[in-house]
């Protein structure tokens, strides 16, 4: 009876991690859950069955493995808990856990997730800021006057008191993309995504259009939006949501805005920060192409889960990143809808292949003809 006990906790154990890992690519909604929870449960049951086997042992060597296996299942108990409460707080236990453990000189002055910091440390970063910014870009002030960008940080200054850590590095990712250039943005270099880790976004996959912003991929939970254009967030028209959120979204122009506002759109923390949702949950309305409303309550999910799941899923709707990542500059074309599609990946001559200025008069003619 006990060696059937063991070996069920095994399978469910095995099979519950085996479905997080092959459901990670999306790691929120319903299925991705369960099959955390089947898995905690199974660490649990095969935890205690083993403990209490080695335990009763009367072999010194069985007791004392008993140990690393305590703290084998402890481990993955905790990171299977984390991933069925889905919380803010677990997810910070469990990075400043790995924190602990990252090098020093890997850490990049990052030692604590979520960052918090007073009000003289904030004043002592936007004064380091105001300072070394200027100093290391090339054309600072191209699109602004330097009066403009210190009038900015004199305001942050004035009210560091009234706003929260993540309300200040909103306010920090405004004035940088004032700059208008792509290149220069606030990021965590640790993690290699916007500063506002311990916010959430709207589980969504979106993209602009000559009409409007669409959903382009809804995960499994919102598989049914796929397709339908988003007209509103809370009371809010998403006309009047870009030009709000906007500012806040670096670019030298409104292609590359268009392009990288997800972070910032689908930003619940940022949404609620400029008066546009009340809650961390929001109402969208979306229409189909026949002009159909849709309503639907999204709840948003950790923006370090989100941006996994932006990365994973990158190269299925991406035509620049299904292949010739190798290549400084190719093109294709689709004889279904008569399109050409050209990627440049490096402005450099291909070796063993046509030079830059050869290849662009090939392409020129090979438009001509088609």
């Amino acid at each position: 009876m006990k060696r059937k006990i063991y070996f069920i906790s095994i399978l469910i154990t095995v099979g519950g991690g085996a479905a997080v890992y092959f459901l990670s690519s999306i790691p929120f909604g319903l299925f991705f859950k369960l099959s955390a929870m089947t898995f905690f449960i199974g660490c649990l049951s095969t935890f205690l069955t083993l403990s209490i086997s080695l335990l009763k042992s009367k072999l010194l060597w069985k007791k004392i493995l008993c140990i690393p296996v305590i703290f084998l299942f402890l481990i993955t108990g905790f990171v299977a808990g984390i991933l069925v409460a889905d919380n803010a707080s677990g997810y910070t236990r469990l990075a400043n856990t790995f924190l602990s453990i990252v090098p020093e000189n890997s850490k990049a002055a990052f030692t604590k997730f979520p960052y918090s910091l007073t009000t003289e440390e904030w004043e002592k970063d936007i004064q380091y800021l105001k300072e070394e910014l200027p100093k290391h870009h090339a054309y600072p002030f191209l699109y602004m006057q330097q009066e403009e960008f210190n009038n900015a940080i004199a305001q942050l200054e004035s009210k560091l008191d009234k706003l929260s850590d993540k309300e200040i590095s909103f306010e920090i990712c405004r004035i940088v993309s004032m700059i208008k250039d792509g290149h220069t943005q606030v990021i965590s270099i640790v993690f290699g995504m916007p500063a506002f880790l311990d916010t959430r976004l709207f589980p969504l996959r979106i993209f602009f259009f000559n009409d409007g912003v669409y959903v382009t991929d809804g995960g499994r939970d919102y598989k049914e939006l796929e397709g339908l254009r988003i007209t509103q967030i809370g009371s809010t028209k998403m006309e009047d949501i870009i030009k709000k959120i906007n500012p806040y979204v670096p670019g030298e122009n409104d292609y590359y805005k268009m392009q990288w506002a997800f972070p910032y759109l689908l930003n619940s923390g940022l949404l609620k920060y400029t008066g546009i949702i009340d809650d961390e949950s929001a109402r969208f309305i979306f229409k189909d192409a026949s002009g159909k409303e849709v309503k639907k309550t999204i709840s948003p999910v950790l923006s370090m889960q989100y941006l996994h799941w932006f990365r994973e899923t990158l190269s299925l709707d991406d035509i620049s990143r299904k292949g010739n990542q190798k290549k400084n500059y190719w093109y294709e074309y689709d004889k279904n809808t008569r399109t050409v599609f050209l990627q440049v990946n490096q402005v450099n001559n291909q070796q063993g292949s046509p030079s830059i200025k050869d290849f662009a008069t090939e392409l020129n003619d090979f438009i001509n003809i088609n």
